[in-house]
Protein backbone atom coordinates (compact mmCIF):
# COMPACT_ATOMS: atom_id res chain seq x y z
CA UNK A 1 0.00 0.00 0.00
CA UNK A 2 1.33 3.44 -0.91
CA UNK A 3 1.64 6.18 1.67
CA UNK A 4 -0.31 9.42 1.39
CA UNK A 5 2.88 11.26 0.51
CA UNK A 6 3.64 8.77 -2.28
CA UNK A 7 0.11 9.15 -3.64
CA UNK A 8 0.46 12.94 -3.55
CA UNK A 9 3.81 12.69 -5.30
CA UNK A 10 2.35 10.45 -8.02
CA UNK A 11 -0.55 12.83 -8.53
CA UNK A 12 1.84 15.72 -8.82
CA UNK A 13 3.91 13.81 -11.39
CA UNK A 14 0.84 12.75 -13.34
CA UNK A 15 -0.43 16.31 -13.45
CA UNK A 16 2.93 17.50 -14.65
CA UNK A 17 3.03 14.86 -17.39
CA UNK A 18 -0.44 15.92 -18.55
CA UNK A 19 0.79 19.49 -18.68
CA UNK A 20 3.77 18.36 -20.76
CA UNK A 21 1.35 16.65 -23.17
CA UNK A 22 -0.84 19.71 -23.59
CA UNK A 23 1.74 22.48 -23.56
CA UNK A 24 5.08 22.58 -25.39
CA UNK A 25 7.74 23.01 -24.32
CA UNK A 26 7.34 21.22 -21.00
CA UNK A 27 7.90 23.43 -17.93
CA UNK A 28 9.30 22.43 -14.53
CA UNK A 29 7.12 22.57 -11.44
CA UNK A 30 8.24 23.38 -7.94
CA UNK A 31 8.74 20.39 -5.68
CA UNK A 32 8.89 19.76 -1.97
CA UNK A 33 12.21 18.01 -1.53
CA UNK A 34 13.13 16.01 1.58
CA UNK A 35 16.31 14.03 2.36
CA UNK A 36 16.14 10.29 2.94
CA UNK A 37 18.84 10.32 5.60
CA UNK A 38 21.77 12.18 7.13
CA UNK A 39 24.62 13.37 4.98
CA UNK A 40 25.71 16.01 2.51
CA UNK A 41 23.42 18.56 0.87
CA UNK A 42 24.64 17.13 -2.46
CA UNK A 43 22.96 13.75 -1.96
CA UNK A 44 20.01 11.79 -0.56
CA UNK A 45 17.10 13.94 -1.79
CA UNK A 46 14.07 11.76 -2.50
CA UNK A 47 11.92 13.98 -4.77
CA UNK A 48 12.69 15.07 -8.29
CA UNK A 49 12.66 18.76 -9.08
CA UNK A 50 11.46 18.21 -12.65
CA UNK A 51 8.08 16.81 -13.57
CA UNK A 52 8.21 13.08 -14.13
CA UNK A 53 11.90 12.84 -13.29
CA UNK A 54 13.57 10.30 -11.05
CA UNK A 55 14.61 10.95 -7.45
CA UNK A 56 17.90 12.09 -5.94
CA UNK A 57 18.08 15.41 -7.73
CA UNK A 58 19.23 18.55 -5.93
CA UNK A 59 16.70 21.18 -4.87
CA UNK A 60 16.43 23.94 -7.42
CA UNK A 61 16.31 27.70 -6.84
CA UNK A 62 14.94 28.61 -10.24
CA UNK A 63 11.67 26.70 -9.86
CA UNK A 64 11.83 27.33 -6.81
CA UNK A 65 11.75 24.19 -4.67
CA UNK A 66 11.24 23.93 -0.92
CA UNK A 67 13.74 21.77 0.93
CA UNK A 68 12.38 20.30 4.17
CA UNK A 69 14.63 18.61 6.73
CA UNK A 70 12.75 16.46 9.28
CA UNK A 71 12.96 13.25 11.33
CA UNK A 72 16.14 13.88 13.36
CA UNK A 73 18.14 14.33 10.18
CA UNK A 74 21.40 16.28 10.00
CA UNK A 75 22.34 17.80 6.65
CA UNK A 76 25.83 19.21 6.13
CA UNK A 77 26.91 21.79 3.58
CA UNK A 78 30.62 21.03 3.11
CA UNK A 79 31.14 22.41 -0.39
CA UNK A 80 29.99 25.26 -2.60
CA UNK A 81 26.36 24.56 -3.52
CA UNK A 82 25.55 26.15 -6.88
CA UNK A 83 21.93 24.99 -7.16
CA UNK A 84 19.97 25.65 -3.99
CA UNK A 85 16.42 25.61 -2.72
CA UNK A 86 14.14 28.58 -3.03
CA UNK A 87 13.39 28.07 0.66
CA UNK A 88 14.52 25.77 3.45
CA UNK A 89 12.44 24.52 6.39
CA UNK A 90 14.08 22.90 9.41
CA UNK A 91 11.42 20.72 10.99
CA UNK A 92 7.74 21.25 10.19
CA UNK A 93 6.53 18.29 12.25
CA UNK A 94 4.03 18.24 15.13
CA UNK A 95 3.21 15.66 17.75
CA UNK A 96 6.41 13.60 17.81
CA UNK A 97 9.68 14.61 19.42
CA UNK A 98 12.06 15.06 16.52
CA UNK A 99 14.81 17.47 15.57
CA UNK A 100 16.30 18.77 12.35
CA UNK A 101 19.74 20.31 11.83
CA UNK A 102 21.43 22.15 8.98
CA UNK A 103 25.19 22.76 9.34
CA UNK A 104 27.05 25.22 7.11
CA UNK A 105 30.58 23.92 7.62
CA UNK A 106 34.04 25.18 6.70
CA UNK A 107 34.46 25.10 2.92
CA UNK A 108 30.70 25.09 2.38
CA UNK A 109 28.42 27.84 1.11
CA UNK A 110 24.67 28.00 0.58
CA UNK A 111 22.36 30.67 -0.85
CA UNK A 112 18.62 30.52 -0.38
CA UNK A 113 15.51 32.67 0.01
CA UNK A 114 13.76 32.11 3.34
CA UNK A 115 15.04 29.76 6.02
CA UNK A 116 12.39 28.74 8.56
CA UNK A 117 13.92 27.30 11.70
CA UNK A 118 11.29 25.10 13.36
CA UNK A 119 8.03 25.63 11.51
CA UNK A 120 5.91 23.84 14.12
CA UNK A 121 6.32 22.33 17.60
CA UNK A 122 9.59 20.43 17.24
CA UNK A 123 13.16 21.66 17.40
CA UNK A 124 15.11 22.97 14.45
CA UNK A 125 18.73 24.13 14.55
CA UNK A 126 20.74 26.13 12.02
CA UNK A 127 24.50 26.18 12.63
CA UNK A 128 26.88 28.36 10.63
CA UNK A 129 30.23 26.93 11.69
CA UNK A 130 32.95 27.99 9.31
CA UNK A 131 30.98 28.18 6.07
CA UNK A 132 29.05 30.96 4.31
CA UNK A 133 25.27 31.37 4.37
CA UNK A 134 23.59 33.98 2.16
CA UNK A 135 19.87 34.63 2.52
CA UNK A 136 18.02 36.70 -0.07
CA UNK A 137 14.93 37.13 2.12
CA UNK A 138 14.93 36.38 5.87
CA UNK A 139 15.58 33.82 8.59
CA UNK A 140 12.30 33.00 10.32
CA UNK A 141 13.25 31.72 13.80
CA UNK A 142 10.13 30.33 15.44
CA UNK A 143 9.39 28.69 18.78
CA UNK A 144 11.93 25.90 19.47
CA UNK A 145 14.13 27.21 16.67
CA UNK A 146 17.78 28.17 17.22
CA UNK A 147 20.22 29.88 14.85
CA UNK A 148 23.83 29.52 16.07
CA UNK A 149 26.32 31.83 14.35
CA UNK A 150 29.56 30.19 15.49
CA UNK A 151 32.13 31.07 12.80
CA UNK A 152 32.18 31.81 9.10
CA UNK A 153 29.70 34.31 7.66
CA UNK A 154 26.02 35.13 7.38
CA UNK A 155 24.83 37.76 4.93
CA UNK A 156 21.39 39.09 4.11
CA UNK A 157 21.72 40.19 0.48
CA UNK A 158 18.21 41.59 0.01
CA UNK A 159 17.61 45.30 -0.61
CA UNK A 160 15.16 47.83 0.78
CA UNK A 161 13.21 47.55 4.06
CA UNK A 162 13.18 43.98 5.35
CA UNK A 163 13.33 41.56 8.25
CA UNK A 164 16.78 40.07 8.84
CA UNK A 165 15.46 37.69 11.48
CA UNK A 166 11.74 37.23 12.03
CA UNK A 167 10.02 35.76 15.04
CA UNK A 168 7.35 33.11 15.02
CA UNK A 169 7.17 33.14 18.83
CA UNK A 170 10.20 32.33 20.95
CA UNK A 171 13.12 31.87 18.53
CA UNK A 172 16.76 32.29 19.57
CA UNK A 173 19.72 33.80 17.69
CA UNK A 174 23.16 33.15 19.22
CA UNK A 175 26.08 35.04 17.69
CA UNK A 176 29.34 33.67 19.08
CA UNK A 177 31.77 34.35 16.26
CA UNK A 178 32.17 34.98 12.54
CA UNK A 179 30.43 37.84 10.73
CA UNK A 180 26.72 38.64 10.67
CA UNK A 181 25.93 41.36 8.15
CA UNK A 182 23.12 43.22 6.38
CA UNK A 183 23.38 46.45 4.42
CA UNK A 184 20.90 49.24 3.84
CA UNK A 185 21.22 51.98 1.24
CA UNK A 186 19.57 54.69 3.35
CA UNK A 187 18.03 55.25 6.80
CA UNK A 188 14.64 54.47 5.24
CA UNK A 189 15.81 50.88 4.64
CA UNK A 190 14.47 49.29 7.81
CA UNK A 191 16.53 46.29 9.02
CA UNK A 192 14.46 44.34 11.56
CA UNK A 193 15.76 41.93 14.19
CA UNK A 194 12.47 40.60 15.49
CA UNK A 195 13.08 37.23 17.11
CA UNK A 196 12.56 36.95 20.88
CA UNK A 197 16.09 36.19 22.08
CA UNK A 198 19.33 37.56 20.62
CA UNK A 199 22.60 36.73 22.39
CA UNK A 200 25.85 38.30 21.19
CA UNK A 201 29.07 37.12 22.82
CA UNK A 202 31.60 37.33 19.99
CA UNK A 203 32.19 37.90 16.30
CA UNK A 204 31.26 40.94 14.23
CA UNK A 205 27.66 42.11 13.92
CA UNK A 206 27.20 44.77 11.25
CA UNK A 207 23.77 46.12 10.29
CA UNK A 208 24.77 49.32 8.56
CA UNK A 209 23.42 51.97 6.23
CA UNK A 210 19.79 51.35 7.18
CA UNK A 211 17.62 51.79 10.27
CA UNK A 212 17.72 48.97 12.82
CA UNK A 213 14.49 48.08 14.62
CA UNK A 214 13.92 45.61 17.46
CA UNK A 215 10.54 44.25 18.55
CA UNK A 216 9.00 44.91 21.95
CA UNK A 217 9.25 41.15 22.64
CA UNK A 218 12.98 41.07 21.88
CA UNK A 219 15.66 40.68 24.53
CA UNK A 220 19.11 41.55 23.18
CA UNK A 221 21.94 40.45 25.46
CA UNK A 222 25.52 41.63 25.00
CA UNK A 223 27.70 39.20 26.97
CA UNK A 224 31.29 40.25 27.64
CA UNK A 225 33.58 42.39 25.51
CA UNK A 226 34.63 40.04 22.69
CA UNK A 227 32.12 41.19 20.06
CA UNK A 228 32.22 44.10 17.63
CA UNK A 229 28.70 45.46 17.16
CA UNK A 230 27.43 48.13 14.80
CA UNK A 231 23.70 48.88 14.55
CA UNK A 232 23.20 52.08 12.54
CA UNK A 233 20.22 54.32 13.29
CA UNK A 234 18.94 52.13 16.12
CA UNK A 235 15.39 53.36 16.61
CA UNK A 236 13.42 52.45 19.74
CA UNK A 237 11.00 55.35 19.66
CA UNK A 238 7.65 53.56 20.03
CA UNK A 239 6.12 51.04 22.43
CA UNK A 240 6.21 48.43 19.68
CA UNK A 241 10.01 48.75 19.63
CA UNK A 242 10.49 48.65 23.41
CA UNK A 243 13.10 45.90 23.47
CA UNK A 244 15.20 44.98 26.50
CA UNK A 245 18.96 45.36 26.03
CA UNK A 246 21.17 43.59 28.57
CA UNK A 247 24.78 44.65 28.97
CA UNK A 248 26.33 41.76 30.92
CA UNK A 249 29.93 42.57 31.85
CA UNK A 250 32.55 39.84 31.97
CA UNK A 251 35.76 40.19 34.01
CA UNK A 252 37.12 42.96 31.81
CA UNK A 253 34.09 44.77 30.40
CA UNK A 254 31.32 44.69 27.83
CA UNK A 255 31.09 45.37 24.10
CA UNK A 256 29.89 48.73 22.81
CA UNK A 257 27.00 49.10 20.35
CA UNK A 258 28.35 51.61 17.84
CA UNK A 259 26.27 53.67 15.47
CA UNK A 260 27.13 56.07 12.63
CA UNK A 261 23.68 57.66 12.65
CA UNK A 262 20.99 58.49 15.19
CA UNK A 263 20.13 56.61 18.38
CA UNK A 264 16.61 56.72 19.83
CA UNK A 265 16.27 55.07 23.24
CA UNK A 266 12.85 56.48 24.28
CA UNK A 267 11.29 53.06 24.96
CA UNK A 268 14.47 51.03 25.49
CA UNK A 269 14.77 49.00 28.67
CA UNK A 270 18.48 48.98 29.61
CA UNK A 271 19.76 46.38 32.07
CA UNK A 272 23.42 46.61 33.09
CA UNK A 273 24.97 43.80 35.15
CA UNK A 274 28.49 44.14 36.59
CA UNK A 275 28.47 41.13 38.92
CA UNK A 276 31.23 39.37 36.91
CA UNK A 277 33.44 42.46 36.53
CA UNK A 278 36.79 42.25 38.34
CA UNK A 279 38.64 45.13 36.70
CA UNK A 280 39.46 48.50 38.19
CA UNK A 281 38.33 52.02 37.49
CA UNK A 282 37.28 52.48 33.88
CA UNK A 283 34.79 54.19 31.60
CA UNK A 284 32.61 52.04 29.33
CA UNK A 285 30.64 53.44 26.40
CA UNK A 286 27.55 51.27 26.16
CA UNK A 287 26.50 53.07 23.00
CA UNK A 288 28.82 55.08 20.74
CA UNK A 289 26.58 57.14 18.45
CA UNK A 290 27.05 60.21 16.29
CA UNK A 291 23.66 61.53 17.40
CA UNK A 292 22.06 60.41 20.66
CA UNK A 293 18.60 61.75 19.88
CA UNK A 294 16.67 60.47 22.90
CA UNK A 295 17.34 58.75 26.22
CA UNK A 296 16.00 55.78 28.13
CA UNK A 297 13.96 56.33 31.28
CA UNK A 298 14.07 52.64 32.19
CA UNK A 299 17.61 51.79 33.33
CA UNK A 300 18.58 49.27 36.01
CA UNK A 301 22.22 48.77 37.08
CA UNK A 302 23.21 45.82 39.28
CA UNK A 303 26.47 44.28 40.48
CA UNK A 304 28.53 47.49 40.70
CA UNK A 305 27.66 48.63 44.20
CA UNK A 306 26.22 52.04 45.05
CA UNK A 307 25.58 54.63 42.36
CA UNK A 308 27.59 57.77 42.95
CA UNK A 309 30.01 55.88 45.21
CA UNK A 310 31.08 52.84 43.19
CA UNK A 311 29.88 53.84 39.74
CA UNK A 312 28.07 56.50 37.73
CA UNK A 313 25.72 56.06 34.79
CA UNK A 314 25.46 58.96 32.37
CA UNK A 315 23.40 59.50 29.23
CA UNK A 316 23.29 62.79 27.39
CA UNK A 317 21.88 64.07 24.12
CA UNK A 318 24.20 67.08 24.37
CA UNK A 319 27.41 65.09 24.77
CA UNK A 320 26.08 62.13 22.72
CA UNK A 321 27.07 59.59 25.36
CA UNK A 322 25.54 56.60 27.10
CA UNK A 323 28.21 55.33 29.46
CA UNK A 324 28.98 53.69 32.75
CA UNK A 325 32.00 54.73 34.78
CA UNK A 326 33.48 52.53 37.50
CA UNK A 327 34.85 54.67 40.34
CA UNK A 328 38.09 53.67 42.12
CA UNK A 329 37.58 52.21 45.58
CA UNK A 330 38.38 54.59 48.48
CA UNK A 331 41.35 52.42 49.49
CA UNK A 332 42.76 52.78 46.00
CA UNK A 333 42.26 56.53 46.12
CA UNK A 334 44.12 56.60 49.45
CA UNK A 335 47.05 54.73 47.96
CA UNK A 336 47.13 57.09 45.01
CA UNK A 337 47.08 60.06 47.39
CA UNK A 338 49.83 58.62 49.56
CA UNK A 339 51.92 57.69 46.55
CA UNK A 340 51.41 61.10 45.02
CA UNK A 341 52.32 62.82 48.31
CA UNK A 342 55.47 60.72 48.56
CA UNK A 343 56.47 61.69 45.07
CA UNK A 344 55.86 65.33 45.92
CA UNK A 345 58.03 65.01 49.07
CA UNK A 346 60.87 63.39 47.14
CA UNK A 347 60.71 66.05 44.46
CA UNK A 348 60.78 68.84 47.00
CA UNK A 349 63.67 67.26 48.87
CA UNK A 350 65.58 66.81 45.65
CA UNK A 351 64.99 70.40 44.69
CA UNK A 352 66.22 71.61 48.08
Amino acid sequence: MKSISEIGSNRKTAGALLLCTMVLPCISLAATVTPTGNGSWDQNWNNATVAGGSGNLLPSASVPDTAIINNNRIINVDSVVDIVAGSVILNNQNGSTTTATLNINSGGSLTTGVITVSANDNEGTLNVQGGALTVTDQVDIRANGTFNMISGSFSNSATGPRSITKDGGGGTLNIQGGTFTALGAAASDVLRLENDTINISGGTVSLTGGQVLLADTTTLTIAGDAATIKLDNLNMNTAGRAATINFNFDETGVSTISNDGFLNLDFAKLRIDGSAYTGGAATFDLFDAVNVASLSSDVIVTGFGVEGVDYTFTQSTTENIVQLKVIPEPATLGLIGAFGGGMLFIRRRFLI
